[in-house]
């Protein structure tokens, strides 16, 4: 279900054939933005999806000019609702803030979707989407029915196949993943570049007690070409992981880790950690180590256990 509205921040785009049904659909026309500054959340299928869209397949040419193009995805640029049995097949390379090939910002569910576009030439970069996070709909209070709603952004069984890089934030599957945001039984097998990069997550804060990222697998090279290199998280702050797996190398300028690059307990969230973790990849640094690169512990909680095979 798809309309056109005009709003100061985010559009409706329809692209040829991309009517969402039962059955799969595709979007196959070109997605060209007005030229205008300061866009934000624009997609092939829908600029916000409060509802289901499932089996839709982007295949469109995103035509922008911009640099200053935010929430860039290949199906929906904000999503509330449930985003499942997706696929873009689009590379975006041309110009702008940030991008993702499912979704722009997650406080919903993705589920069973896959990317198999080259997404570069960015700032956040993630194969699924750029932020996946827990909260209130503070971007809908202007509608009253949804003034109340309680979003708790989640991403399931979604796979990456396309190359990832950027300039900050850069993962597989997300670029940010905060405030209880939850990653489950996911994978990335493409290359993935940047300056906080890792396998799944470039990084990932505020979701010990909550969430997580969990059972996850990366068969990718990274590459950090700043702070810190992760085969899973490149920077992971009071944050969980486990029972995930690196089998991909790992290259740091100066932080390095098989699973996280950095792993950040501060005092005021409290712990931090790598649990049943494994890494089968080389891992290469300033400073590189199997499992994680850099251990800042300021909370007394910060921990790496459980950990049976670390390979460097």
């Amino acid at each position: 279900m798809y309309k056109r509205q005009q709003q100061s921040s985010f559009f409706f785009f329809q692209a040829e054939d991309g009517i969402r049904d039962r059955s799969p659909s595709r979007g196959l026309g070109d997605v060209y933005k007005r030229q205008h500054n300061n866009v934000r959340k624009i997609a092939a299928l829908a600029g916000i999806n409060l509802g289901t869209i499932e089996n839709c397949t982007n295949s469109a040419d995103f035509g922008f000019t911009a640099s200053n193009v935010t929430y860039l995805a290949g199906i929906a640029g904000e999503n509330y609702g449930l985003v499942t049995g997706c696929v873009n097949n689009s590379n975006m390379t041309s110009a702008g803030y940030s991008k993702a090939g499912i979704v722009g910002e997650n406080y919903g569910t993705v589920r069973k979707s896959e990317n198999n576009g080259n997404l570069s030439n960015s700032g956040n970069v993630g194969g699924i989407t750029i932020e996946n996070r827990n909260g209130k709909g503070q971007a809908l209070l202007f509608i009253d029915d949804y003034a109340d709603l309680s979003v708790n952004g989640e991403i399931s069984e979604c796979v990456n196949n396309g190359a990832i890089s950027g300039k900050y934030d850069v993962g597989g599957i997300v670029a940010e993943n905060y405030s209880g945001g939850k990653i489950e039984n996911c994978s990335n097998t493409a290359e993935v570049s940047g300056s906080m990069t890792g396998g799944i997550a470039g990084r990932a804060s505020g979701c010990y007690k909550k969430s997580g990222i969990k059972n996850c697998q990366n068969s990718g090279n990274i590459t950090a070409q700043g702070s810190y290199g992760g085969g899973i998280v490149g920077e992971l702050i009071n944050g969980l992981v486990y029972f995930c797996e690196n089998t991909g190398d790992v290259n740091g300028e100066n932080y390095a880790g098989g699973i996280v690059g950095r792993n950040y307990s501060s005092t005021v969230l409290g712990e931090s950690a790598v649990d049943f973790s494994n890494n089968y990849g080389t891992v290469t640094a300033k400073t590189s180590a199997g499992i994680c690169g850099y251990y800042q512990d300021e909370s007394g909680k910060c921990y790496t256990r459980y950990l049976s095979l670390i390979h460097i």
